[in-house]
Order: C-alpha cells, then structure tokens, then sequence
C-alpha cells in the first residue's frame, strides 16, 4: 500500500509542478505532499487549511492523497473525481492522471463498477489525443491496461481483450501489456494466442524473465513446449 500511495504521488507531483498551476507555490504542495508519507492525519489537516486559506487545485490534491493514505478510500475517489472536473481536458494527461488515481480509490473501496466508469471516462478523449501524441498514448495505454485488469476481475473476458488489443494499437512494443495478454489468453485457455504474444514479446525483449516464466504456464498444455527464449535456442 505504501508503494501505492508513493506512485501516486511521484505521478502527480510532477504534473503538478510542470502544469497551469506552476503558479501555485509547489514548495508547499510538496511539503504536504510528503506528510502524506509519514504523518496523513497531519497532512490533510495542513490541506484542509491551505484549501479553505487559497481555493488552489494542489491544496485539493494534497488532501485527497491524505484521505487515500488514511485508507479513506470513498472520501478520496469523490476528492478526485471533483478535482478532474475542475481540472478539465485543457491538460489531458493530468486530468487523465487524476481520473486514474480517483478509479484506483474505488476500488480500494471495494467500488470496482465506479472504478470503470472513472478509466472509461479517460479513456476515450486520451486515446484520440493519444494518435497524435506518443506520451499521451502511453498513458491511454496504460489506462486500458487497468481498465482490463478490472474487466477480467469481474469476468468480462472479451471485453478486458478488447481493452488490451486498443492498448496495443496505441502503444505496439508495450511488453508488459502484451504479457497481460497472454496471461489472459491462458485463463481463456487460448493458448496459440498467448504464445504467439510471448514470442513477440521475446523478439523485443530477448530473455525477458517474466515472458519466460509465462510460457511456462502453457507447457504442460502446450504441443511446442516452448521454454526459452528464441535467443537461448
């Protein structure tokens, strides 16, 4: 969970100081943002009173990964999303990034359903923006990644597919999500379809260990027997 609440921070934070908002003091948005590590009770009281002292988008940000370090997942989701709306699409990729965090946040809450709507919400304006923009489509790819994952947890298979082919098209030498891929093509039991994207992951990533290790799952269904990488033949 610490590793959780870490990302988040080292996602926003640079946004945040990079963005329309670099006329905020982003020495003290970084001075809550790193009480957030070690004391968030005293955190988002130091946000409650910036927010209420100076109407500023970090002072809310601070604030929801205090409430998002104290395990108030649902207060932090809702913090998020209405820091989203305020943000807008002016800026996709910290909108984007916000939406993330707040679809992460429901379903730490266990509120998988409004998880999906946060990602879907992202997902269709990043993409478009991500055909003209190869930073932006990383992110859109990233945001299908997560959404699939979801969908799979909740056994819409075809559609966590779906999301990993658009990711694909988005970002084509993204092997990490070509290995989710296969995973999910194993749980399908369409084992030609993973290893076909193992081995494209392995033409990239000659020796990749997780690749490896994923065609280890389809050995004892597998009629190749495919074990290691095409390098190592």
């Amino acid at each position: 969970m610490r590793h959780t609440i870490f990302h988040l921070l080292a996602t926003i934070s640079a946004l945040f100081c990079a963005d329309a908002y670099a006329a905020m003091d982003s020495h003290e948005y970084k001075e809550c943002a790193a009480l957030t590590r070690t004391d968030p009770a005293k955190a988002l009281q130091v946000a409650n009173e910036w927010s209420h002292r100076e109407n500023a988008a970090p002072a809310f940000h601070c604030r929801a990964i205090a409430l998002f370090a104290l395990k108030r997942y649902p207060e932090a989701a809702k913090e998020l999303g209405e820091l989203s709306t305020r943000i807008g699409q002016s800026n996709i990729t910290l909108w984007a990034n916000v939406l993330r965090q707040s679809a992460k946040a429901s379903e730490l809450s266990g509120d998988n359903a409004q998880a999906v709507v946060s990602l879907t919400s992202a997902i269709g304006p990043v993409s478009a923006e991500g055909l003209k923009d190869q930073a932006v489509a990383r992110i859109a790819s990233e945001l299908l990644l997560e959404r699939s994952r979801l969908y799979n947890i909740s056994g819409r298979q075809m559609f966590a597919v779906q999301d990993l082919d658009q990711a694909l098209e988005l970002s084509p030498d993204n092997v990490s999500i070509m290995l989710a891929r296969a995973r999910l093509f194993i749980e399908m039991k369409q084992d030609k379809l993973a290893d076909r994207d193992i081995e494209q992951a392995l033409q990239i990533q000659p020796g990749n260990p997780e690749a490896i290790k994923i065609r280890g799952l389809l050995a004892p269904n597998s009629h190749e027997q495919q074990l290691i990488a095409p390098n190592e033949k």
